[in-house]
């Protein structure tokens, strides 16, 4: 039988937590229980008739607020461990627009960070003065909020300290178990600046953003107009680790279904989708890659770093081993 940790909307006034009797016909990974709201906080669930062959199970369902879009786990994934600053990396190419791109990847983390310099990095990019990174960061342990900075040089960014790009989601992230699907669309010819880099978690396009340290001033910034990006041949692309190729901000925890898109910016849609109100991914094999995309899937223990996107964009695996 395979059970799998799900939140549901119920109200604030609702049993935060509810020890449920409930007989169950074993389901396979593929199915879902969709549980409506009910009109009241009544503990006799309306779903259990659904079940013709029953068998008792006791489960316990741990009631959440807010719920909104929840992820299913992917089928494969590998595990990062910090420890032992584990990563891929490759040297980017000649872009097909270094103005465009997007990431995709499921990730769950296995610790938190207790500060700001204490991040868990998805990505970063080194290059001549030149810093990236997409990670976790908080002030206090269990409250992790993903932030993305662009920072080309000291003089080479159009905001406060010569930075690019620095967006740092108020959302915070608090489920050690969860799985989150992340996606970073940017598009710098945009003509609206919010426009020009979106973030997506678990399908939800998000728009809610805080101030951020590193920026001197208010935060979001955004890019200039038609500015380069990461994407082009002076940067190694990082996965697993900051700009910095710093082991202390490495990631700590699973990823899984990795893209990466040169020349499209692309929607969460286009990775993921809605079944029974569970995001779940989707295959995205046929999209556009461009010059520099890759797909890791992972699925090869003596092959991690295998590029599946048809490019052969192979990454390169340091300190991870085929077991994880």
């Amino acid at each position: 039988m395979f059970l799998e940790e799900v939140m549901y909307p119920f109200s604030r006034d609702c049993l935060y937590n509810l020890l449920m009797i409930v007989s169950l016909t074993p389901i396979s990974d593929s199915s879902f229980i969709n549980v409506s709201k009910e009109s009241s906080c009544s503990t006799t669930p309306n779903w259990a008739n659904k079940f013709p062959n029953p068998r008792s199970v006791s489960l316990l369902l741990t009631l959440k607020y807010p719920s909104r879009k929840v992820s299913r786990n992917p089928s494969i994934s590998q595990l990062f461990n910090r420890p032992n600053a584990s990563k891929l990396s490759r040297a980017l190419g000649t872009a097909t627009a270094n103005t465009k791109w997007t990431f995709s990847s499921w990730v769950k983390l296995s610790s938190f960070s207790t500060g700001t310099s204490d991040g868990r990095n998805i990505f970063g990019g080194t290059g001549s003065t030149y810093g990236l990174k997409l990670g976790f960061e908080g002030a206090t342990a269990n409250a992790q909020q993903l932030l993305f900075l662009d920072y080309p040089s000291n003089s080479g960014g159009p905001n406060a300290g010569g930075v690019q790009t620095l967006v740092y989601l108020k959302k915070v992230f608090r489920d050690p178990n969860a799985w989150y699907h992340i996606v970073v669309a940017q598009d710098t010819t945009q003509s609206t600046a919010s426009d020009r880099i979106k973030f997506y978690i678990n399908g939800e396009l998000q728009t809610d953003f805080d101030n951020h340290t590193s920026g001197g001033s208010p935060t979001p910034f955004y890019p200039s107009q038609n500015s380069a990006t990461i994407n082009d041949s002076i940067h190694t692309f990082l996965i697993g680790v900051d700009d910095a190729d710093n082991s202390g901000a490495s990631w700590d925890g699973y990823m899984a279904e990795t893209y990466f898109i040169d020349g499209t910016a692309y929607a969460a849609s286009d990775f993921g989708e809605s079944k029974n109100g569970v995001w779940i991914p989707k295959d995205a094999s046929g999209l556009t890659f461009g010059n520099n995309g890759f797909y890791l899937k992972f699925e090869s223990s003596s092959d991690l770093g295998n590029d599946s996107s048809g490019n052969n964009n192979d990454y390169t695996v340091s300190n991870i081993s085929a077991h994880d």
